[in-house]
């Protein structure tokens, strides 16, 4: 079974941290859900030539930078 766990992503149109179950699948490739039944719309986060930072004020937030896409993913818990 893959990974897979909540983590809070920055999103929406009112531009807030919401809840996501996101899935390693595929080498290099996140899939993320609203819920963690996997049903529903389905995003994904293509990691290949991804840059992954920890952001230095906060030591639970990680940006993301694929391409011209931002995500900012903060976990639940502190990253090691």
């Amino acid at each position: 079974m893959p990974p897979a766990g909540y983590c809070y992503m920055w999103a929406g149109n009112f531009r807030r941290w919401q809840r996501r179950f996101f899935v390693m699948h595929t080498p290099g490739v996140v899939l993320y859900y609203k819920r963690s039944n996997r049903k529903g719309t389905v995003w994904s986060i293509n990691l290949k030539g991804a840059s992954v930072v920890i952001t230095p004020t906060h030591n639970r937030q990680l940006i993301i930078v694929s391409g011209c896409m931002l995500y900012y993913i903060r976990t639940l818990h502190q990253v090691p």
